[in-house]
């Protein structure tokens, strides 16, 4: 048993503060030290400032232990007892138990060679100011003007204007700078794109006339302009404000309290009830559409699922049947379930769900509607027993990305495992490259994995398993643990080598969840379920919009313009064939009245020149009868 140091006595501990820890470093870079220990003061004074750093931290409690370690230097220590528990490191396989196909942890040659390898390009020019070029991903270098600005036909919703020169109408005019020669029209040149700033909400004042019958009392309201009547004319609060406040609170993460003290700032006060209020309109116009977007992922070929943690005050425990078992019991676990489903065509719908559930239950809701006579269909998720579906036979996977990552964590504690993991992976994951770089097709993909990737993965799972048969890794072990993880999920973990275009991980679900875990960060719960409801409507169609390359705030105001019409038929308005459907509407609709709009001086002379008083209000009953009679 190995013995501790003992601590020094209390009476020789100094205590310092960071104050004089500065006052000792000026000090030390205000004197003047001969070149013998020079260098000795200067690390000298990089520990001081060191120590300062950590006495900063430590006060703001921004550092744990682990970090605290790593920053000096001090690797971890083994218990007692010879590192049972977690497991002492274990040496990569030798030559004898690699497969026939190769080297377990060699990797492919890279394209280009080391400096100094002998095998450098014998083109001086490739190499610019003593750097190589930039690489692409498909191998080749980056182009002159490759400069990654986006021009005019990457904002395809921008809002174009047009501008001509006042003083020039026609070829042939005089120079106004030489005074000597004629200018000519070069064509639309110049202006490009340009960015304007201006607050998330804006307020309009709508002074209207309205006219009104004095004998049967109708009222005849000015026409106002397309852009107010579109954006609805009767109310207060127009549909692309409701879109930015839902798009503000759900998609970039500003709580109702922070858009309020926002508006407060900047003159336009809208308290945090009226926004929910308007976002729940929102939603009342889009929950068809969320309805139906089960019914549309249901065919996809490929699904992937995760769970992440969430929180309801007035939803604490349900009484749930189990799906396996089909028994009552009492469970706790609120969750917000998220489902990416690929559907033949490149297309991605997103589903997002918060109760008591898990990405299993959310999974079966939609495969419950998949028609019948399709192949079976691919299931990737993190490989927790309650992923799995239950209503519908599924090929299913493991992520490679979180197993690979249980082995990262622990780097420090076995170096020889995990380097022997990661040169596995990262080999599998330059083949998977390889294929996308090349545009290979799925059964070229596969091939190529089942060539190069299965006997790496292969040969690494018998090595887990030898490991534990010659009790060179405990089972009981935090190591021993690992690679039963490792070894459980072989099957699930090289789907990928099997199956025509399976992933190798659950990213693609994680990188959603990301917006779950952005609206977690600003708003820690929910009040009520219908909170949740709400945010799992927007934050699905927001998701599936932006999977679609489309404009989520135009799809929220489109679906609010058209509500009866989503309402009848929500398959035409899911975020990729809404445009072509508001194309058709379009022309089916009559045209907008032209909107007479004045200035504010006109506006009140029109009022006092032409405002009755005598017609004012409704006329008497006495005065109506003689017409009505003669009727």
């Amino acid at each position: 048993m190995t013995s501790r140091p003992e601590p020094p006595p209390l009476e020789d501990v100094v205590e310092v503060t960071p104050e004089q820890i500065g006052v000792a470093i000026t000090s030390l870079q205000a004197a003047t030290f001969s070149p013998e220990i020079a260098s000795s003061v200067r690390i000298a004074i990089a520990g001081l400032k060191t120590l300062r750093e950590i006495y900063a931290l430590l006060s703001m409690f921004r550092i744990s232990i682990q970090q605290l370690r790593r920053r000096l230097g001090i690797k971890a220590q083994k218990k007692d007892g010879g590192g049972e528990k977690d497991g002492d490191d274990v040496a990569a396989p030798d030559g004898d138990a690699q497969p026939e196909s190769g080297d377990i942890g060699t990797r492919p040659e890279p394209a280009t060679p080391a400096p100094g390898s002998g095998n450098e390009a014998a083109n001086p020019a490739e190499i610019t100011d003593g750097k190589p070029p930039k690489i692409r991903k498909d191998g080749k270098p980056y182009g002159r003007d490759e400069h990654g600005r986006r021009g005019k036909g990457d904002f395809p919703d921008a809002m174009q204007r047009y501008f001509a020169h006042p003083d020039f109408d026609k070829p042939g005019c005089p120079c106004p700078g030489c005074h000597e020669l004629k200018v000519f029209l070069m064509g639309a040149v110049g202006g490009g794109i340009r960015f304007s700033g201006q607050p998330h909400l804006t307020v309009t004042g709508v002074n209207r006339e309205i006219w009104r019958c004095g004998g049967c009392g109708d009222h005849f309201p000015a026409p106002l302009p397309a852009d107010i009547v579109l954006d609805g004319e009767n109310s207060r609060v127009g549909y692309t404000a409701a879109a930015t406040i839902a798009c503000a609170k759900y998609l970039y993460g500003t709580p109702w309290a922070r858009q309020e003290s926002q508006g407060s700032l900047l003159d336009l006060h809208i308290p945090a009830t009226t926004q929910w209020e308007q976002v729940l309109a929102l939603v009342s116009a889009a929950l068809p559409v969320y309805r139906h977007l089960f019914h549309a992922a249901a065919p996809a070929h490929l699904f992937y699922s995760d769970d992440t943690g969430a929180r309801i005050i007035s939803l604490t425990s349900e009484d749930k049947k189990e799906r396996k078992t089909g028994k009552v019991v009492t469970r706790t676990g609120v969750h917000t379930s998220c489902v990416v489903s690929e559907l033949p065509g490149g297309r991605w719908i997103v589903i997002y769900k918060t109760a008591i559930i898990h990405a299993g239950e959310l999974l079966d809701e939609i495969l419950a509607k998949r028609p019948k006579g399709l192949p079976v269909p691919q299931h990737m998720s993190d490989g927790l027993s309650a992923n799995p579906p239950t209503v519908c036979v599924v090929i299913e996977g493991d992520c490679n990305a979180h197993a690979r990552r249980k082995l990262e964590d622990k780097k420090d504690q076995w170096p020889s495992v995990w380097k022997y993991v990661e040169s596995v992976y990262k080999t599998v994951y330059a083949n998977d490259e390889k294929a996308k770089v090349e545009g290979m097709s799925q059964g070229d993909r596969l091939a190529l994995h089942r060539r190069e990737s299965l006997p790496l993965m292969k040969a690494m799972f018998i090595w887990m398993q030898k490991s534990m048969n010659d009790k060179t890794v405990e089972p009981n072990s935090n190591l021993g643990g690992i690679f039963e993880y490792f070894l459980v999920r072989e099957r699930g973990l090289t789907a990928f080598c099997r199956h025509l275009g399976f992933p190798l991980d659950n990213n693609l679900c994680e990188q959603s969840q990301k917006l779950v875990a952005q609206h977690r960060k600003n708003a820690e719960y929910y009040r009520t379920l219908r909170g949740a409801e709400a945010a799992d409507v927007i934050m699905s169609l927001g998701a599936t919009t932006k999977k679609a390359g489309g404009n989520a705030h135009h799809y929220f105001v489109v679906l609010q313009r058209y509500g009866e019409e989503v309402k009848a038929a929500p398959a035409k308005f899911l975020p990729w064939n809404y445009r072509e459907t508001v194309a058709n509407l379009e022309k089916l609709s009559p045209p907008h009245r032209t909107a007479l709009e004045v200035s504010a001086t006109e506006f009140r002379g029109r009022q006092q020149r032409l405002k009755s008083t005598r017609a004012w209000g409704r006329p008497s009953p006495a005065k109506v009868a003689p017409a009505a009679a003669s009727a």
